[in-house]
């Protein structure tokens, strides 16, 4: 065999994968009937998650928002997961799922999130040069997505044009504990009522 055919038959490792959430314990959930009881639900969660109860409702609005408008949310600084698998566990009763970027971009990606039972993902290690250029992607899901990346002067050298795409939330303006990940999780009504926006 010639080497060109030796080294074409080498398996490439690859560390990219999703895991999914896990439904929280539905005996001790909160119940949202309505878009404004999932915002103030949220915002207790978001305390969990060590976000200054001064800064908890205003964020909350924010996050719902993102969420109602189909915005990706880039978290960069302290706590970006915790604020995240807050946000799933007071709007959707479970954890987020986790998209772990650290290997090469795998084929099936979209298939694997619009099959998935999860509503929110997770993104860890979006910004590799592997993963980057497929950012713009997730806009096309119906799902929430949160990358999330611990250091915010790392943002200084990526391509502006990514802001066209998420929205930035530098978190250590609004973080002022550690997270205690004590969430208690929210289900919804079957008659929820969503937060209707005006027509332009």
């Amino acid at each position: 065999t010639s080497d060109a055919s030796v080294s074409s038959s080498v398996a490439v490792p690859n560390d990219s994968v999703i895991h999914s959430g896990k439904t929280l314990d539905p005996d001790s959930m909160e119940t949202n009937s309505a878009w404004k009881d999932a915002i103030y639900t949220l915002q207790l969660e978001l305390v969990e998650a060590g976000v200054s109860e001064k800064y908890s409702v205003g964020f909350a609005a924010f996050l719902y928002s993102a969420y109602i408008n189909h915005i990706p949310v880039l978290l960069a600084g302290p706590n970006g997961e915790s604020i995240a698998e807050a946000f799933s566990a007071a709007l959707f009763g479970r954890t987020a799922a986790i998209i772990d970027c650290s290997g090469l971009y795998f084929a099936n990606f979209e298939k694997d999130i619009s099959e998935s039972e999860d509503e929110v993902f997770i993104i860890k290690n979006a910004l590799r040069n592997e993963w980057i250029t497929h950012i713009p992607e997730i806009q096309s899901f119906t799902k929430s997505f949160f990358i999330v990346h611990p250091f915010t002067e790392d943002l200084l050298i990526e391509p502006q044009s990514l802001f066209s795409y998420v929205l930035p939330v530098f978190t250590e303006l609004f973080v002022n504990a550690v997270p205690s990940m004590k969430y208690v999780g929210a289900r919804r009504t079957d008659n929820f009522s969503e937060y209707q926006r005006e027509k332009t």
